[in-house]
């Protein structure tokens, strides 16, 4: 299978509403473009190994809670980049952990907050209960965690650069757009699958990458209206004939394909200092 996407020029002439209905269409027209470098394939998968990496986890300070967080960092000396992972909707589990994992053998200082802290972490509920009890948490809550987690990450964690990143997994998107909103100095910001809130977006400074699939097209559907408000900031591509969660092992819509494609742009992007 050929990965194929399309990014489409900044001032396409094309709504969102005819962009869903004409996205079957576009693909047939997608450019082919060759996986740049080098590329790991999404992790999670229990034959290939995160590297040498060291894990553990952690509590933090947010306000007046303790917020639980994994923490990985490479092993060998030297200065690296700051990196905070907010989770999807499955909270911090154990794939979660090992996305972590993966970042940290790619070069990052990566960090995960557990957003359900304040209602007892993720391990403290069964998978049924996780996503009711993340929609019992305010977004500005949740949004002042991951504020705290990188000026603890920064401050604390890895005072040796002050280059900080996010990436928003699933429902994490759209923390991730308010935590850019809300936080200066971010470096760069990455999005698999998110949705975005409709106010803020122009509040934010750092530069964007977001991640689609085809056939996730309320999600997808977001690009040309993103793109519309935060300009030059905000760079995408869409993945065809592939759902929701495409970059994701553990999910049923996993393509292997296009989640190593994806995940060598992500570092590629978060690499960049252009």
């Amino acid at each position: 299978m050929e990965i194929l996407n399309r990014k489409p020029p900044s001032r396409l002439p094309v709504n969102r509403r005819q962009w869903l209905k004409s996205s079957a269409a576009l693909t047939a027209s997608w450019l082919l473009l060759k996986t740049p470098g080098q590329a790991w394939a999404w992790p999670g998968r229990s034959d290939e190994p995160a590297g040498d990496v060291r894990g553990e986890n952690i509590q933090y300070a947010s306000a007046t809670f303790k917020v639980d967080a994994y923490v990985a960092s490479p092993a060998g000396r030297g200065v690296h980049p700051s990196l905070v992972l907010v989770h999807d909707d499955q909270g911090l589990n154990e794939h979660t952990r090992e996305v972590v994992r993966r970042f940290a053998a790619a070069g990052f200082y990566a960090m995960a907050p557990d957003l359900l802290s304040r209602s007892g972490g993720t391990r403290q509920k069964s998978a049924g209960q996780v996503g009711e009890a993340l929609a019992a948490i305010s977004t500005d809550a949740s949004v002042e965690d991951l504020r705290a987690g990188c000026s603890y990450l920064r401050a604390t964690l890895n005072p040796g650069t002050d280059r900080v990143s996010a990436v928003g997994l699933g429902w994490g998107g759209w923390r991730t757009y308010l935590l850019a909103a809300n936080l200066a100095g971010l470096s760069r910001a990455v999005v698999y699958s998110g949705n975005a809130p409709g106010d803020g977006l122009k509040d934010i400074e750092a530069p964007f990458l977001a991640h689609y699939g085809q056939f996730d097209f309320r999600m997808a559907g977001n690009a040309l209206w993103l793109e519309k408000e935060m300009g030059k900031r905000f760079e995408y591509f869409i993945y065809p004939a592939v759902d929701h969660g495409f970059y994701d092992d553990a999910s049923p819509h996993y393509n292997a394909e296009a989640a190593k494609l994806a995940w060598s742009r992500t570092l590629d992007f978060l690499r960049s200092t252009a």
